[in-house]
């Protein structure tokens, strides 16, 4: 006999009527008997599985619990100002000067070429002039509000800012972003990087 068998209460209930279990009964037929180890082999099926089941799933919720925490201690959390340096580092930002022909006519860009998508550039003012910031060749915003150019997104993204007129003669001018700067609008981010900018660019 089980270990199930003898304290599950449905098979001491059957033992009760077994007429094998009385010592005043007669000897029953063999058709009873058979159906009386059939219902007690049936319901001690029936009251191992929940146990089986139960076995298994300890077995198998601490290892779930250590796989989560490891996933969990997989993730990386960074501030905005380490944000902001992964962007900086991503892209290269430019601005460029593209002279019509051999005239004195010239267009000034705002570019970035990287691994990152840039969908806009803005700033508030920009100032072309002469290499010792004696002549200014062009103004661009009065510094007050941004000047918002967008363009598609790209990794190697470009947007005109405007036209100025420049001297055959001169090769090189001097770019200056004042104020916040060059702004950056990273489509991964949602939002504007500004950059310092304040180079000499040379006149292609």
């Amino acid at each position: 006999m089980s270990i199930i068998e003898k304290n599950c209460f449905l098979c001491r209930h059957i033992r009760l009527f077994d007429p094998s279990n009385r010592a005043e009964s007669v000897e029953p037929n063999n058709s009873r008997q058979k159906r009386i180890r059939q219902i007690v082999r049936r319901h001690e099926k029936k009251c191992i599985i929940p146990f089986i089941f139960l076995l298994v799933l300890c077995m198998l919720f601490p290892f779930t619990a250590k796989t989560v925490m490891a996933e969990e201690t997989d993730i990386q959390i960074i501030n905005e100002t380490e944000l902001d340096e992964l962007l900086r580092a991503g892209n290269t930002c430019n601005t460029y000067i593209i002279r019509n022909g051999s005239t004195t006519s010239c267009t000034l860009y705002m570019a970035s070429s990287g691994s990152l998508y840039v969908s806009g550039f803005r700033y508030q003012q920009i100032v072309v002039s002469n290499t010792n910031n004696t002549t200014t060749y062009g103004t661009f915003g009065t510094g007050s509000p941004y000047t918002l150019n967008c363009s598609p997104a790209a990794t190697n993204a470009s947007v005109i800012v405007g036209t100025l007129t420049i001297p055959v003669s001169v090769s090189t001018v001097r770019v200056k972003y004042n104020y916040n700067g060059f702004g950056v609008l990273y489509t991964i981010y949602d939002d504007f990087i500004y950059y310092n900018f304040n180079s000499t660019v040379t006149v292609n």
